[in-house]
Formats: structure tokens, sequence, C-alpha cells
């Protein structure tokens, strides 16, 4: 019996294929923004233009960015708590937290400097160097220790790129800059000119929650009670470690920012205090 023979794959099919996967894995990444008829008709208008021409992955961003521009994260909409201070050691989970398609750069002076995309960004290609490097020189012996007095965290913040309109708001004009913070001092400024939203309700350290009447329920009123003499509300031994962690947390986050030259109003609007 003779061996069946390999099928194959026309160059069209192969071509809309890899387009396809490109674009569905960008979506996923994204939110699942589109749906698999929209996927389809920008992989259609992708290969259109790229018709018979060979291409790779650079070409698919770039044509998200310029067809589609909202396919992507807005940097403009990020929170405060997406780019706080983070330790040295932590930069992969927060960069890879922050969402698709946002242009970083990361400063971090003798160690190295690097500048990438989040819709493509891999941990190997340069950043993963910079935080061996920094784990060094910080603890020659090899092992991983919290950072003292702030000493090896990144600090964010979002800034626009050269001769952007200072009235834009196209998230293609801005980029994220993490700058590092060692031995008391930042390898380079880092003062943003964009003030980043404030954290959602859901990311509040704490919360009170109200049970409210039932619709048509009666009112009932309380027996007036005598009161008894009052004594501070009295909380668990982890609700106040919390609480003083959280104090710490904001009294840290203050003091850099008062040292990077934030004005009061400045750092008011940043811990969303009115």
């Amino acid at each position: 019996m003779a061996a069946k023979t390999k099928r194959t794959i026309n160059s069209g099919l192969k071509a809309w294929n890899e387009a396809r996967s490109f674009f569905s894995k960008q979506n996923k990444l994204a939110g699942k923004k589109y749906n698999g008829v929209e996927l389809n008709a920008l992989t259609k208008s992708f290969l259109f233009e790229h018709y018979g021409a060979s291409f790779d992955s650079k070409d698919l961003n770039q044509f998200i960015k310029v067809e589609v521009p909202r396919f992507f994260n807005n940097p403009l909409d990020l929170t405060l708590d997406k780019i706080t201070p983070t330790p040295y050691y932590m930069m992969d989970f927060k960069i890879r937290d922050l969402g698709v398609g946002l242009d970083v750069s990361v400063l971090a002076g003798e160690f190295g400097d690097l500048e990438f995309n989040t819709s493509d960004y891999n941990y190997y290609d340069g950043l993963s160097e910079i935080v061996e490097k920094i784990r060094k020189y910080l603890n020659p012996t090899g092992a991983t220790k919290s950072p003292n007095d702030s000493n090896g965290m990144f600090d964010g913040s979002i800034k626009p790129k050269p001769n952007t309109n200072k009235d834009s708001k196209e998230p293609k004009d801005y980029y994220i800059e993490w700058v590092l913070f060692i031995d008391d001092e930042y390898v380079s400024d880092i003062k943003g000119t964009i003030i980043p939203k404030p954290a959602t309700e859901e990311d509040k350290i704490f919360k009170i929650k109200v049970k409210k009447p039932k619709k048509g329920a009666k009112k009932i009123i309380p027996k007036k009670k005598i009161e008894a003499p009052k004594t501070e509300p009295s909380f668990s031994s982890k609700e106040i470690i919390d609480i003083e962690k959280a104090k710490q947390k904001t009294m840290t986050l203050v003091l850099k920012l008062i040292k990077a030259g934030y004005s009061k109003k400045e750092i008011n609007k940043l811990l969303n205090i009115k």
C-alpha cells in the first residue's frame, strides 16, 4: 500500500492562518474586544494590503495600531495602582499587568535601559538581565531581599512622547516610563506630566458595606438604651497589621513624590484627596 502523501497548504491559506491566529491572540490579551466576524474582516484587510508579500509580527502589530487604534489598551486610562513603586524583582509581573499595546521605557542607569511594547513583551529580552544585575548589586550573596527604604524600587509615570501636542488624547502619543530608585536617588527624573486616574472602588483598602432595608419594610425604631462609656474600637492583630502596612505604604509614596518635585496639589490628586 502506497504511503499517503503529506497534505500541503497553499501560501494563501498559510498566510490567512498566521494573520488570523495573531489577531485572535492579541484580541484575547486585550480583553476579547472583537468577535470572530470582526477579526475575519481585520484579517482580510491586512492580507489585501500585504497581498503576495511576506510579513511578520511587527507588520501585524503596526497594522493594528494604524487601522484600529482602539484595539489596544490606553495609557491614559491607567490608574495609580498600576504604576506605583515596585520592587525590581516584581517588575515582570507589574509590566504584564499593564495590559496589551502600551509603549514602555525602563531606565535603570548603569544596570541598563530598555524600550518595548507590551504586545510583544518578553521578560528574557532584556529586563531579566537588568533585574539580575540589580539583584547582584544589592544582594551579593544571591538571596532576594525586600528593598530597604525603597532601595531597588522602580517608579512608574505616564509621559508624552516627544513633539506631542499638550492637549492630545491619542493613546499612541504616550508611554509608560519606569525609573529605578537606588542608593537614595533616582537614575533619572521621574516627574511625569500626566496624572493617573485614582484607583477604582474595588482597589480601595477599606470598604464599609451598609445593609439596606428591604423595599416596603416597616421602619423599626429601637428602644432608647443607656449608652455605655465610649471605648476605642477593638481590632484583631491582623487588622492592626493591615492598617499599619497601608499607612506605611501611603507615607512612603508621599515622601518619594515630595523628593521627586511633586506639588501638594499634585500629590492630593494622586492620592484622590480633595
